[in-house]
């Protein structure tokens, strides 16, 4: 197995180790359905760790994801990279959920318009009914992420409870 797949398994394995001791009591005190919605942190957690590890692991696989007009483009894959990490690890322990969770989807609201926007744009002025529909599908799926981000954030409490005066 190569670095990169290497450091996405084990990212995600060590995210779901912690995020199950962390979400053991919601689990445990959940009745029904409840159960599975006390895993929502874990499993949102979970992909932002696998592509931070990848942006930070493998940045060759993305480098030339980021377009030549954008300055240090090597610098904005790591940097994408730890963000990621750092709002998974934050999401997973509740831990200033909300304020992470609105930067990272304003932040990937940005960058649905300012790269997939004009790579949908340029897709569709091309015949390839596929390269069209594929940057349709980026630029929606990348939308739906931020969308969810940004719906974790607005469900987030202002304060968490640990934090909360007694």
């Amino acid at each position: 197995m190569d670095l990169t797949a290497l450091a996405m398994c084990s990212a995600g394995v060590a995210l779901f180790l912690i995020g199950a001791i962390a979400a053991r009591h919601l689990i445990v005190e959940a009745r029904g359905l409840d159960k599975i919605v006390a895993l929502g942190n874990l499993c949102f957690a979970l992909p932002l760790a696998v592509f931070g590890a990848l942006h930070l692991f493998g940045p060759q696989l993305i480098f030339n994801l980021v377009p030549e007009y954008m300055p240090w483009r090597l610098f904005w894959v790591y940097a994408v990279g730890a963000a990621l990490l750092v709002v998974g690890g934050s999401v997973l322990l509740s831990k200033r959920t909300r304020e992470v969770a609105s930067c990272i989807g304003g932040w990937i609201v940005l960058v649905v318009l300012a790269i997939y926007g004009p790579l949908m744009i340029q897709a569709l002025a091309g015949t390839d009914p596929g390269v069209k529909v594929e940057g349709i599908n980026y630029f929606a799926d990348t939308l739906l992420f931020a969308g969810a981000i940004l719906s974790l954030a607005k469900s987030a409490p202002r304060i968490e409870p640990a934090d909360q005066p007694q």
